[in-house]
């Protein structure tokens, strides 16, 4: 993840995944957020908007308040443990920006990524 960063200035969180409909996640994707918490601690001089996307699950507007509430909670996550609010931008995209093929499972179009918001 580190590396991706440096590189494009963001980085998907790979197993990140919520409960169906939810802003909530199952407990086995703590690992994720726990490994991008201490990547942030590492890091202070790092900046990020935490990017939520999701498929069409419902309509566009229930796709993006969705997705606001994802990002807000994985903000409040990150900032009950000890990141500084100051440096978290929570945004959600709803199903705007679908990265998927036609015939491929609409679970493509789910995703967090961080991108990084300062240079060094």
């Amino acid at each position: 993840m580190e590396a991706d960063i440096r590189q494009t200035g963001s980085a998907l969180v790979i197993g990140l995944e919520f409960d169906p409909g939810q802003a909530s996640w199952p407990s086995a994707s703590a690992g994720p957020l726990e490994r991008v918490r201490v990547l942030l601690r590492h890091h202070t001089e790092w900046r990020f908007e935490v990017q939520v996307h999701t498929d069409e699950l419902n309509d566009r507007d229930a796709d993006q308040a969705l997705t606001d509430r994802r990002a807000e909670a994985v903000v409040r996550w990150m900032t009950d443990r000890g990141v500084e609010s100051s440096r978290l931008v929570a945004h959600g995209f709803g199903s705007s920006r679908p990265r998927g093929r036609v015939g491929v499972s609409s679970t493509a179009n789910r995703w967090v990524e961080l991108r990084k918001l300062n240079e060094e």
